[in-house]
């Protein structure tokens, strides 16, 4: 699952690509620059493993995208930065641990920033809840930070590449935003 601008055209681009595709892919680049600075706010105040990101490009007669996301792919598998950035990013239904009484999160849904937290674990795992006779908790909400980042943006990404690529803008389909 990746972080997709996908500024495509409904048909073919309306220009010949050939001698514009190092200035696009440039451009583009950038953009994924960006997304990785945005997105590596939301890591900022995480002890322990933390994600990489890494953006890729495509520049083609077709398709025009950056894609940004944390390296290791997705699903997310075991206790890496990028399978605990994913559970927040999606959220869970249930939560297999026991929080302390003044436990507040580092982050935030819809926020990209993270914050100073407090509290801790005082029971972690459903097979230590299940021997306890605890109940599973309320999941985790989803924070949604994808989509921030499409929203603050998507229309100086659009903006800037039908200024310099002078694109007709009625061609242009909006970004997508999430895809798997």
């Amino acid at each position: 699952m990746t972080l997709e601008f996908k500024p495509i055209p409904k048909k073919k681009l309306n220009f010949n690509i050939k001698g514009r595709s190092k200035a696009l892919r440039q451009t583009l680049e950038e953009e994924g620059q960006y997304h990785k600075r945005m997105l590596r706010l939301t890591t900022r105040r995480w002890t322990g493993t933390r994600p990489r990101f890494q953006s890729k490009t495509v520049v083609s007669p077709t398709r025009l995208f950056v894609s940004t996301a944390p390296r290791g792919g997705y699903p997310p598998s075991g206790r890496s930065g990028a399978a605990k950035w994913w559970y927040l990013e999606e959220g869970t239904e249930i939560r297999w641990a026991l929080m302390s009484s003044d436990w507040r999160s580092k982050t935030r849904s819809g926020r990209l920033r993270s914050y100073g937290g407090s509290g801790r674990v005082l029971i972690a795992g459903r097979k230590a809840m299940s021997k306890r006779n605890i109940a599973a908790r309320p999941g985790i909400d989803a924070r949604n930070w994808r989509a921030e980042v499409i929203r603050l943006r998507s229309r100086k990404f659009k903006g800037r590449l039908q200024r310099e690529f002078d694109l007709d803008a009625q061609n242009w389909i909006e970004p997508k935003a999430l895809r798997r």
